[in-house]
Order: C-alpha cells, then structure tokens, then sequence
C-alpha cells in the first residue's frame, strides 16, 4: 500500500468551493479547483507520499485506468469521448500534423477511448445521452424560434431515431449566435439558464436533445465512448479509462471541433443509472468495459472487513477515517486521501468511513460473476 496525492486542475469551469471543502482546504475565491486526478496518466500523474516518486513511476503504463474528483461550477463543455478505433485514427492524425500534445489546438491526446462512470458524491446534475425524440419534440414546440422550428423538422422528419438526431444536432451546432440567443430567450427556464453561463453559443441549442438528469449521492451512470454529455453541477468522483481525449461541440472555451465529434458520436446511445451487485463489504459497480469497475464500501466495524478484491487498485475516501489493512501494514485515510493497492488481494477495511475503490473490472467482480451481468434502469 502506498498513499498517493491527487493533482488539481484549475478549469474555468471548475468550483472555487466544492473540492477544498470536501478536503478540508482553505477555498480560494480566485482559482478554480475543478478536478482532482488520481492514477499514472502522463499529463499529471500522483506523485508518492514521502518519495521523488509518482504513481507513474511505481506503475508505469500498467494502469489502466484514472480516478478523478469533479467538481463543476458550470457546465462542462458537451463532449464525446471517441470508440477506440477512432482514437487511434484520430492520435496518427495530430501527430502527423505535428501539433504538440498541450497545444490547445490538440484534439486526441490519446490513441485510446475514454469510456467513464461519474458516482456522485454530493446531488450531482447534468446532460448525458440523448432522450426520446418525442420528448423533445414537445419542449422544441414550447420554443418560438426559427431554430427551435428548424431542428424540429428534422426530428419529424424520415428516417430512425438516430438519424433524426443526427440531422437535428448538426444543426443546433450549426446555428449562429443570433439564432442561439432567440432560441434559449424562453419557455425552458434549464436551457435559458444555460444559456445565461454560455450565450449564445450552440450547445445551448444542442442541450434541448439531451436527457437531464440528477443522480442523488451514491448514484452512478455509465458513459460509453460515444455517447454525448456535459455535466453541470455538484461533486463526483469519476472513473475512466486512463485517456484525457475529448472532442468538444460547444459549451466550452477550449477548441470545438464539430465534424470530429459529429464522427464519434452514438446516435442511439441513451443514458442508463447503474445499479449495483451486493457485495461483501457494499456495492460493485461493473460496466461492461474491462478497463475499469468501483466498489463503495464500508465497514461499520471496529473489527476488519474483507474486500474481496484482486489486482491493482486506487482506494479514495470519500467520509473519514478508514483504515486498510493488509496483513502487517496498515494505512489510514481521511477524506479526499488515496492510496495504490499493487495487489489487493486479502485487503480488509475498518473504521467508520466510506471508501471507493476502483479497478480492472475483470480484477474487482468476484470469481464466478460476470462484470458485464449486471441491471440496468433508465434515468428518469
């Protein structure tokens, strides 16, 4: 066991508040904390506690996956996360034309997906995935706007649900700023609200297509790559795979690039709630990827509880203290603290917190369970 130090990132979308509150940090008015990541990827990776180490350094690239804290103060911007063979089509593209990996201008950081799960941590709101085409023809017809019309038309019109939407995103993300700021001008108080944080840009026009939704503390959602989203409020911890690429189509200050996303994007892709497997010591969460899956866990006992768990793993507290042991060692957390587990096999937990820990999920489902047989409900 090894504690780990997250590395804050200063977005502008990000809360001055959320996070150093839930540290116990002084916040600063001034500077955003809108991410805290936790893994080995190569753009921040943990360092080691009490060592010139970083996680990186200790793991290498055998991590598969990162863990990260989020906090926005607005919405984030609506984005995609690229299907594998994209990515990978995508990264020979910028690395062919030369553009360095923290340029602005970079669109795939990563030659691989990014597919991630956000549990929320505190009520925690946004977009993620698209709803029933009806549902939006009823609040477009609440608009009156020529936009609003428009992008009607083309969910009415011939076709599948997916290349309804296909047609009506591209031209809500087509639209002018003019067309944007009569679209969101009533009718809708969420979407003028957005509108307020970003006017007159196209992913307030885009957002009418997207399910909102509110998962309560304790809750998760699977995000697939390709399926759209941009998440608006609260505190989230976040697991992915360890990938930073993102095509973003408005709703953002960084580089919007439209016909990128437009390639990666799952037209059929609609938003489900996980619901979790029981579990020894609380509740598994295994999406169907291999990358990654979570456990909420608690103990409840002064005694030490089984985890049930193999493989690499990164343990967050999320309510203090908690105490990991494995065999001899013993390692205390309080909230916001991480540890690396290289192998979490015998690991126990004990004290009166709450801990989450993430991992490989063909490495944290029990032996003679799948991580793909799990249920599933849509998000209301």
């Amino acid at each position: 066991m090894q504690r780990i130090l997250g590395v804050a990132r200063h977005y502008d979308w990000g809360s001055p508040t959320v996070i150093p509150e839930f540290l116990g940090d002084p916040p600063d008015p001034d500077r955003t904390v809108a991410e805290v990541w936790f893994g080995a990827h190569e753009d921040a990776p943990s360092p080691v506690a009490g060592s010139d180490e970083t996680l990186r350094d200790v793991a290498g690239d055998r991590l598969p996956f990162l863990v990260k804290l989020l906090a926005p103060g607005r919405s984030v911007s609506l984005q995609v996360h690229p299907e594998p063979h994209l990515a990978e089509a995508g990264f020979r593209e910028d690395e062919a034309a030369g553009i360095p990996r923290d340029d602005p201008r970079r669109r795939f950081k990563d030659p691989v997906h990014k597919p991630e799960m956000v549990f929320a941590l505190t009520p925690f709101t946004g977009l993620i995935g698209f709803r029933p085409v009806a549902e939006c023809v009823r609040d477009l017809d609440r608009l009156d706007a020529d936009l609003a019309r428009r992008i009607r038309a083309d969910l009415t019109g011939p076709g599948s649900d997916g290349e309804r939407r296909r047609r009506a995103l591209r031209t809500a993300l087509d639209a002018s700023a003019d067309e944007v700021e009569g679209f969101a001008g009533g009718g809708l108080p969420w979407l003028a609200d957005l509108a307020q944080q970003y006017p007159g840009d196209a992913g307030v026009a885009a957002a009418v297509l997207l399910r909102r939704f509110v998962l309560a503390p304790g809750e998760a959602v699977f995000v697939p790559s390709g399926m759209i989203h941009a998440y608006s409020s609260g505190l989230a911890l976040e697991v992915m795979a360890n990938s930073d690429t993102v095509l973003r189509a408005g709703l953002t200050t960084k580089l919007v690039d439209v016909d990128a996303l437009m390639r990666c994007v799952d037209f059929d892709s609609e938003a489900e709630v996980e619901v979790a497997r029981r579990h020894g010591a609380g509740r598994l969460y295994a999406p169907a990827v291999r990358e990654f899956a979570l456990l909420d866990a608690s103990a409840a006992s002064p005694e030490p509880v089984p985890l049930s768990l193999a493989g690499q793993q990164i343990a967050l507290c999320v309510e203090g203290p908690v105490e990991l042991v494995d065999g001899a060692d013993r390692l205390e957390l309080g909230p916001g603290q991480a540890a690396y587990l290289a192998d979490a096999t015998g690991l126990s937990m004990r004290g009166p917190g709450r801990l989450v820990l993430a991992g490989p999920g063909r490495c944290c489902v029990p032996p003679g369970t799948s991580p793909h047989d799990i249920r599933r409900t849509a998000v209301t």
